[in-house]
């Protein structure tokens, strides 16, 4: 049986025994891969110390925990391993988003009107973190929506996939006591405001 290129990377992709976050093909024939969960995990550790000294290491922490939840995805897993290996047809770099999940997570989980200020103010920071971690959010896209609102309802992310694969995680309960916790840190710095 003959098997195309496509065929093999999906097949590559399903056979992984987890989502990765980044791989590297050597020359010498070598494979360096990075889990996801290990890359969320030391990107949230080296966020939380840096705002540490802010008394915002909580807060920090869990956008860099989440920042990368876009990748629980096929497309992204098969964008991935394409242009680790060079491949010709791989899409162009950074036309397969994976920030806004992140965003629509924080914003769908945390923010709305029945939120206290202080939930709503660390879930935009959140957001708004996990969003611009590769440079400017944009205050707009094409058609003129609100940063914010456009992740919401972007169909491309391919949301009800990640959320299917990052909640296989189990951290829910783990998340949710990292949130409340980065309000009572907002809290207390705005209180010295």
């Amino acid at each position: 049986m003959i098997i195309s290129q496509q065929e093999n990377i999906v097949w590559e992709v399903i056979c992984l025994e987890q989502f990765l976050a980044h791989i590297l093909y050597l020359p010498d024939g070598t494979t360096v891969k990075q889990p996801l969960r290990q890359h969320n995990q030391k990107t949230a550790e080296i966020a939380g110390d840096a705002l540490l000294p802010a008394g915002l290491h909580t807060a920090a922490y869990l956008a860099g925990f989440l920042h990368d939840i876009g990748k629980y995805t096929s497309a992204y897993q098969q964008y991935l391993i394409k242009s680790a290996r060079g491949d010709p047809d791989a899409p162009p770099k950074g036309s397969v988003n994976h920030t806004f999940a992140a965003v629509r997570f924080i914003l769908t989980k945390w923010h709305g009107p029945q939120q206290d200020v202080y939930r709503r103010l660390a879930a935009e920071m959140l957001a708004y973190a996990a969003g611009a971690h590769h440079g400017s959010f944009d205050l707009a896209n094409e058609e003129g929506q609100i940063g914010f609102h456009h992740r919401l309802s972007d169909e491309s992310i391919r949301y009800s996939e990640v959320m299917a694969a990052f909640e296989q995680d189990g951290e829910e309960e783990h998340i949710n006591a990292l949130f409340a916790k980065a309000c009572e840190e907002l809290r207390k710095v705005v209180d010295t405001l």
